[in-house]
């Protein structure tokens, strides 16, 4: 709290910047009785932690309940602090909107935190507060020149969050990498929204595109770090320390990638010391501009102010075995002002533009990269019937969609009337996220060269800094979705521009709309029965609430189950019967898995004292992992679940989720133990970023060694091994899914006391 009353100051000025009164009367909830979202686009979904209008109280139970259905989506969230990640897959447009007090407000009142930090071996993408990806392998960071391995999917392309601060509370100035976004293989846009953390609080991943307007980006080393485009319009970066630089970038060579922009842009902005910074660690002059994650960067700065915690440097070099910044860097800066600019020394490496050259830099221009080419473009698995024509802004009124030839739903909505065949005018693409442009070479300054593909591309390789490599993750193993065109951002049948730089106005300009051909069916009730949509492309599901208890033993069948949407309060009688009884069926579902039997299929169940048993079996990837070796170095915790992608395993899986970094602190390695096979495995693991590996045993091999097999189905239980020796010290049968984790790391700690 002491923290937001200090940062007031700098906040009252940005978030102003970023204002759009265009959902203004959404934004200001009304009072119970009255509908929580009068004024607001049809079928807007309320999330609230503290109004009892509110289905939902956390932002991705929303974002889960909305999940992959075609068109323009809205979720309002009221006045609060939300901790957690929020994890979008969603292949459609999608706008969040945090509560405003009113048109006058000069704060947010609407907080998504994480506190988590990058431990050794994990990758950055285990600590964001927003993750706005396809799919969890998309949203990882990698090391070395080209990152994590390039990936088919592409997610939102019209992602928009409005007066939301996203932080991120694990990090300080010692504790290392801690994002609050990561923003991948998608186009998402932020409007009068604050982001804090202190290394590495911003990432705009590969093939993806950002635009921020108004706000304040708070950090300390790297805070813009990235390998897409990102554009940053009338915000201010605000130094809490200063090291390595303010940007991190990579860029990718002309071969791999022509004609791409990858790089960062900040335009009308202003830089200063944080107002909670130390007076000791932002010294004048101490804090740089960026430095290169690789020597293809691209940074600008164009009508930016700095004060006098900028070097008079600028920019400087990445240091070690890069101690120069090469001529296939480009660094460049227009009408910079204040006590932290000189361009008489700066460094020579730098390009100081000229009038005439810095018009080549636009957000029009620079905000159409891609990796794909044309065929790959073609065969990327997206949704279906995404408009491949976007137009550019203009002053007529933006594209209607059609009609949808579906059924139609009404949920929350204030107007009583039912949802129109017409979408929503807000159905814009975020500014930052077009077509294919024309080669980087031309947008630069003609004296300057492009950068040339031969040149050897380097690893990041300080410390400080460092983008470890995932360990935990495997890739996806996702099909195509048959007979559906898909369209990768960045295609080059696309023809659409962003908006160009915010103009001097009162209130930030957005970007112009998109077309679909369909709008969103409104959200049904939350249920456990598949979808004929990939797993991988929806949500992140949250923690649910405890299953119920069984009251049948229907055999459950090895599928998939991700959520169907949930309905607003107001949703129809007859949908949410319906509902009720698919939400019936998949707890019978789970029902019948956890179901005891009249014996269980093994007499040899080990106790406590007796030894990790020896039995060899895949993991989500198909790998086979030798069990009994498990304990050699680490201690060892077994969850096991009757059945993945559940309500009450979910609830559990996210539950050892949420503590991993306790548990990995600790020295304790957590594996999730089902009958479900490994590709069942793998989609879970993507759809819940689950960081740790789930071990498979389809013939209950283990299942029946733990004790925990009743014929057909397995006990709910977690299992913990003492490190070295591999000796049974804790066991729970029957547990509830959401006191298993609590339980299994209360001992942990006990125990690790007490060694």
């Amino acid at each position: 709290m002491f923290r937001h009353l200090v940062l007031a100051t700098v906040l009252a000025f940005d978030v102003a910047e970023g204002f759009s009164s265009k959902h203004l009367r959404c934004q200001t909830v009304d009072p119970s009785p009255a509908s929580p979202v009068s004024g607001c686009p049809k079928g807007t979904v309320y999330v609230s932690a503290a109004d009892s209008r509110a289905r939902y109280q956390s932002v991705q139970e929303a974002v889960d309940a909305i999940g992959n259905k075609p068109g323009n989506a809205y979720i309002l969230v009221g006045k609060g602090s939300y901790f957690g990640l929020v994890n979008v897959t969603r292949h459609w447009p999608l706008t969040i909107l945090g509560e405003v007090v009113d048109s006058n407000s000069t704060s947010n009142v609407v907080e998504v935190w994480s506190n988590v930090a990058v431990k050794t071996g994990q990758d950055n993408a285990v600590t964001p507060a927003l993750i706005v990806a396809p799919s969890w392998n998309a949203s990882l960071i990698g090391a070395g020149p080209t990152g994590a391995p390039l990936q088919p999917l592409f997610g939102s392309p019209d992602f928009k969050a409005h007066n939301i601060d996203f932080n991120n509370r694990a990090a300080n100035q010692s504790i290392g990498p801690a994002l609050a976004t990561d923003i991948s293989y998608a186009n998402a846009s932020f409007y009068g929204c604050n982001f804090a953390s202190w290394q590495d609080t911003w990432y705009t991943g590969r093939n993806g595109s950002t635009y921020v307007i108004g706000g304040t980006i708070y950090g300390q080393t790297d805070y813009l770090f990235g390998f897409g485009t990102a554009w940053f319009e009338k915000v201010t970066l605000a130094n809490r320390a200063c090291g390595g630089g303010i940007t991190a970038w990579k860029g990718t060579n002309e071969t791999d990638a022509p004609g791409n922009h990858y790089g960062v842009y900040v335009a009308n902005s202003r830089i200063i010391r944080s107002p909670d910074a130390n007076a000791t660690t932002v010294t004048d002059g101490r804090c740089y501009l960026g430095r290169p994650w690789n020597d293809l960067a691209t940074s600008v700065y164009i009508n930016t102010t700095m004060d006098q915690s900028i070097s008079l440097q600028g920019f400087t070099p990445w240091g070690g075995t890069r101690p120069e910044i090469v001529n296939t860097t480009f660094y460049a800066e227009y009408n910079s002002s204040g006590p932290g600019y000189d361009a008489s020394k700066r460094l020579p490496a730098e390009h100081i533009l000229s009038a005439a050259e810095v018009e080549k830099f636009t957000v029009e221009k620079m905000s159409k990269d891609t990796e794909m080419n044309a065929e790959e473009a073609s065969t990327a698995r997206r949704s279906s019937r995404i408009a491949s024509q976007v137009k550019p802004p203009s002053t007529t009124a933006p594209p209607k969609e059609r009609k949808p030839r579906g059924k139609k739903r009404t949920t929350e909505d204030s107007t009583g009337e039912e949802a129109s065949g017409e979408a929503d005018d807000d159905a814009e693409t975020p500014a930052s996220k077009k077509a294919k442009p024309a080669s980087k070479a031309a947008n630069k300054p003609a004296s300057k060269a492009a950068k040339p593909a031969s040149k050897a591309e380097k690893e990041k390789p300080a410390p400080q800094a460092e983008k470890p490599e995932s360990k935990a993750k495997p890739e996806s193993k996702a099909k195509p979705a048959s007979k559906t065109k898909p369209a990768s951002k960045g295609k080059p049948s696309s023809k659409a521009k962003p908006a160009s730089k915010a103009k001097g106005e009162g209130e930030a300009s957005e970007a112009p709309a998109t077309t679909t051909d369909t709008i969103m069916e409104e959200p049904e009730e939350t249920t456990g029965a598949a979808e004929d949509k990939p797993a991988e492309t929806e949500a992140k599901a949250p923690e649910v609430p405890a299953e119920p208890a069984a009251e049948t033993k229907e055999a459950a069948e090895e599928v998939e189950a991700p959520k169907e949407a949930e309905p607003a309060k107001e949703t129809e009688a007859a949908n949410e019967g319906e509902a009720a009884k698919e939400v019936e069926s998949a707890k019978s579902a789970e029902a019948a898995a956890e179901a005891p039997a009249e014996a269980s299929t093994s007499s040899k169940a080990i106790e406590i004292g007796d030894v990790l048993p020896s039995v060899t079996l895949p993991n989500q990837s198909g790998e086979d992992v030798d069990v009994g070796s498990l304990a050699k170095e680490k201690g060892v915790v077994i969850f096991a679940v009757p059945k993945a992608n559940t309500p009450g395993c979910t609830t559990q899986a996210c539950g050892f989720r949420d503590n991993y970094q306790d548990f990995t602190g600790l020295d304790y390695v957590v594996y999730c133990l089902s009958h479900d096979s490994p590709k069942v495995q793998t989609t879970w693991q993507s759809k819940q970023t689950l960081p740790y590996p789930l071990l498979s045993d389809p013939k209950r091999t283990l299942i029946n060694l733990l004790g925990i097999g009743s014929g057909n189905s397995t006990k709910r239980s977690h299992f913990i091994f003492e490190k070295g020796t591999g000796k049974l010290v804790e066991k729970q049968i029957g547990v509830k899914p959401a006191d298993s984790p609590k339980s299994a790391l209360e001992f942990v700690k006990k125990h690790a006391a007490s060694s």
